[in-house]
This record gives structure tokens, C-alpha cells and sequence, in this order.
């Protein structure tokens, strides 16, 4: 396999796909194989991207959106056949289902990649999932859960592949006393509100902890309201969107997720793996439950259940010996999702498909 084209809404932002994406470019251009990354808009970066990657966008500066958007897919597909790749690659079901119709007559195998919850999917984009996706060569699932949301012929095709850790990922080298983190979008999908209701409770007894939230999204305000009703302005912060933020959350006292539904959340495996006590939602589809062996290298608690969420915080925060025991066995994910392994396996799958 000489050359590997792989196509994205996005690489500006700092999203779990966009990272994945990223890292998968960079590992498959030092194997020595030809990779073009097409873009839709937007050519900057949030993760550094080598050198070797040929990256392209399809930009197309028209006001009606219909127009606008099949314009840009006749650019996706002029810009596939100049890459003239042995397989594309595409991530998240609305890229996909584009990329499977506009490759349509070309004779390049396509392998997509569900990288959230199906269930979420539109139900437009659910109909046209079941008229298209069997176009596709290969599918790569981030769980078994999700693969099972596809018919038994896709499932059959299909392949579980977990999201690579980053090579440069620093280990926890302290304890910073009472401090809780959690990283993720500020969106409905992540739930901060329930993470708020459950620190609020936790204050009442543990009045020196502080919870720092990292991420940028649509529920900015109104999460910031609900702070400031709540009273936790003097010890909940909205961090935004930094750079390096594993440098900045990688001696907490422990990282919480407080999600409705994820694909496989790089975010808490990133915190585990640097040895952060981790608590996350069981949620859909079962990503957090592929992380966390329950009790052994983190906590889970049940979608939404604030309760429980609560009883999870005070445990860590009463027993230090048992949360230090869960980040040092969580740091076994290290090796289990080195990005080395994750690319070969990606590789693999390609060969055996086309």
C-alpha cells in the first residue's frame, strides 16, 4: 500500500476525530506512504501535522448552501482522483456518506469510520447510512457496541480499532491536593451540568476543592450561569481551550466525564494514562467501558445519575490510597493504545479489505 488518501470535515478543531485523524497522517507518512488529507474549509491544525502530509481543502465561496455544498464535494472528488490513492479513508458519518456518493463510479476502495454514537446520527443520515454505507470496502468501529448498531453484513466486514494515545503524552509527576479536572466541548452531549450539580454537593463537605472545566462550545454561557446560580464562582473555572492541555491537567487529583453519549472519549484516556484517578459515565457506546476496568483503573457511574457520580467523587477524595491505585494501573493503557500498534492495526485492515 503506496498511497493513502484520508478525508475529514476538519483539522482545526480539538475534537477526539480530528486528533485521531492527525495522528493516523502523521504515523502512516513515516512508514514512508504517500498520504493526502483533504480538508473541507479550514487547512489549519489544532495537532501538528508532519511535513510529508499533502494537505488540500474544498473550499467554495457560494451563498446557497445546497449549492455550495455540491460544489464542494465535486472538488472532494476531482481532488480524490488526483491523489489517486489504494484506499481513502473517512471519518464521521456525514463525511462519509459524501465521500461514498461522490467516489461513485471511481474505483478506489473506501473504509469509513463511525467515530460517535450511531444512535446520535440524524435520521436522515440514518436513511441514507442503509442506502450507502454498502458501498463502502471496510468499516472500523471505536467499539463493539457501536458495531452492533449496523446490519449483520456490515458487522461482518467490520473491524474494532481503538483511538491511539499521543506519542508525547507526559505522565502524572505530582499530586495537585483537591483538584478536580474534566476536558471536553462544552456541549449537551458532555453533560458539565451534571458535573456541576454533583460538585456543588461535594463542596458542602470537601470546601477546598476546585473543579477546572477545559474546552470551548455553545453551552459556554450558560454554563457560566449556572455557576454563578449555583455559587461556585470562587472555585469553578471555565478554562477555554488551550494548548498543551494535558500538561495543564496531568498532576490533578482526579479527572471526571460526565458524558450522555461518546465514541471512544480520548480525553479520559488520555488523563488515565497519565495515572489520573479517572471517574466517567457508562455511557454509549461503551467507550468509557472498554477504558475502565470498574473499580480496578477507574470508576464509572450510570448515564446522568448524579447521585452516583457524587458517592464516586467523595470515595476518591476519602480514600488516596485506592485512587493512587487506579491511576497506576490505568497507566497500563499506555501500551495497549500505543500509536504505533493502532496504525499497524489500521494498516492491516486496509490490505485486507482492498
Amino acid at each position: 500500500m503506496k498511497r493513502i488518501t484520508c478525508v475529514i470535515d476538519k483539522v482545526g478543531g480539538t475534537g477526539g476525530a480530528e486528533r485521531v485523524m492527525t495522528t493516523l497522517c502523521n504515523d502512516f507518512s513515516k512508514l514512508g506512504i504517500s498520504v493526502t488529507l483533504i480538508v473541507r474549509e479550514n487547512m489549519q491544525t489544532a495537532y501538528p501535522l508532519n511535513k510529508k502530509v499533502h494537505m488540500v481543502s474544498t473550499p467554495v465561496k457560494l451563498r446557497n448552501p445546497f449549492i455550495r455544498n455540491f460544489m464542494r464535494n465535486i472538488k472532494l472528488r476531482k481532488e480524490i482522483k488526483k491523489s489517486n490513492p489504494d484506499v481513502i479513508i473517512s471519518f464521521i458519518a456525514g463525511m462519509n456518506l459524501q465521500v461514498l456518493l461522490f467516489t461513485f463510479g471511481l474505483k478506489y476502495p473506501v473504509v469509513i469510520s463511525e467515530r460517535n454514537d450511531p444512535k446520535k446520527n440524524s435520521k436522515l443520515e440514518k436513511i441514507l447510512i442503509k442506502i450507502l454505507y454498502p458501498r463502502a470496502k471496510g468499516y472500523v468501529f471505536q467499539t463493539e457496541d457501536a458495531k452492533r448498531e449496523f446490519s449483520k453484513k456490515i458487522q461482518k466486514l467490520s473491524t474494532v480499532i481503538a483511538n491511539p494515545l499521543p506519542e508525547d503524552l507526559p505522565l502524572r509527576t505530582d499530586i495537585n491536593l483537591n483538584e478536580i479536572v474534566s476536558v471536553g466541548r462544552l456541549e449537551i452531549q458532555k453533560n458539565q451540568e451534571l458535573l456541576l450539580r454533583a460538585f456543588k454537593k461535594f463542596k458542602k463537605k470537601y470546601v477546598d476543592y476546585t473543579l477546572k472545566i477545559y474546552g470551548k462550545g455553545s453551552m459556554q454561557d450558560k454554563l457560566q450561569e449556572q455557576i454563578d446560580y449555583l455559587g461556585l464562582r470562587d472555585s469553578v473555572t471555565l478554562m477555554g481551550s488551550v494548548p498543551m492541555v494535558t500538561e495543564k491537567i496531568r498532576n490533578a487529583e482526579m479527572f471526571i466525564l460526565s458524558s450522555d453519549f461518546e465514541g471512544m472519549p480520548n480525553a479520559l484516556a488520555e488523563a488515565m494514562a497519565m495515572g489520573i484517578p479517572s471517574i466517567s459515565s457508562d455511557c454509549p457506546c461503551g467507550g468509557p467501558g472498554f477504558l475502565i476496568d470498574n473499580g480496578i483503573n477507574g470508576l464509572l457511574f450510570p448515564v446522568q445519575d448524579e447521585e452516583a457520580l457524587l458517592e464516586a467523587m467523595v470515595r476518591l477524595a476519602e480514600n488516596k490510597e485506592f485512587a493512587i491505585s487506579l491511576g497506576e494501573n490505568s497507566k497500563m493503557l499506555r501500551e495497549q493504545l500505543k500509536s504505533s500498534e493502532i496504525t499497524s492495526q489500521w494498516i492491516q485492515y486496509c490490505k485486507k479489505v482492498i
